[in-house]
């Protein structure tokens, strides 16, 4: 799947699509989340993989915080089995709604990555809504930005 923005293209592999696909929060479900992970070429976003919720992350109904340790630990592999190729990307996370759309707390969560981890790299999210809808946002520069599905 790809989206774009301006110069910038997202592309999604599909392995990522089918296990972000496994969490579409429907009937009261909590929601659910995790990191991307990926590289950028040039004006290139490829998202390779993701990480998945586990037992040490706090699902709420409308709310997700990742546990930073269970999930960096995946990362830190990734990027070491990789020698160094594939790192942190991003966020995903699901919304129970058909068109996701990213809430006050998202925004600013996407604005704080940058700042957190102090990357200098565009910082991409991921909402999954319901029957296979996504809202893609990339932060760039300190500006976000909705990226449009492209195929």
């Amino acid at each position: 799947m790809i989206y774009t923005y301006n110069k910038f293209t997202i592309n999604i592999d599909t392995s990522v699509i089918q296990t972000l696909s496994k969490f579409e929060q429907y009937n009261g479900q909590n929601e659910s989340g995790g990191a991307l992970m990926g590289y950028i070429a040039r004006n290139e976003l490829k998202i390779l993989d993701c990480t998945q919720p586990n037992i040490f992350d706090i699902h709420r109904r409308y709310n997700f915080i990742r546990n930073i340790f269970g999930h960096q630990f995946i990362i830190n592999n990734k990027y070491n089995i990789s020698n160094g190729k594939i790192n942190y990307i991003g966020e995903w996370h699901t919304h129970s709604e058909i068109n996701p759309k990213p809430s006050k707390t998202d925004l600013k969560t996407l604005m704080k990555i940058r700042r957190y981890k102090n990357v200098k790299f565009p910082v991409i999210m991921i909402i999954i809504g319901q029957n296979k809808t996504y809202w893609v946002g990339i932060n760039i520069n300190g500006y976000i930005h909705k990226c449009k599905r492209y195929i």
